[in-house]
């Protein structure tokens, strides 16, 4: 997010900068594409603020269907662990 809040704050210095020593068709451009940076930015920062807290419910609840499947797991019979088959089609069968 800081990284967001600097490249902002560069894009406004950039722009101010392009209006005072430009004239006024290359500032109204610039200031144009400068708003669009500024959105692109936010944008970005909005995805990764997202991503990033779905990466974490993910590992949570992966954590949690291992910490569930170990559980049913261990309560299984010894000889259920070691051979697993589906009775079905008896695959897995030795």
């Amino acid at each position: 997010m800081r990284e967001n809040v600097k490249r902002y704050n560069e894009i406004v210095r950039t722009s101010q900068a392009a209006c005072l020593t430009g004239d006024s068709d290359s500032c109204d451009m610039r200031i144009n594409l400068s708003k669009h940076e500024m959105d692109i930015t936010l944008i970005q920062a909005r995805y990764q603020k997202r991503y990033d807290t779905l990466v974490a419910r993910f590992d949570k609840a992966k954590a949690r269907h291992t910490e569930v499947t170990d559980l049913i797991a261990s309560t299984w019979p010894e000889s259920i662990r070691s051979k697993p088959t589906c009775r079905s089609c008896g695959a897995g069968s030795r």
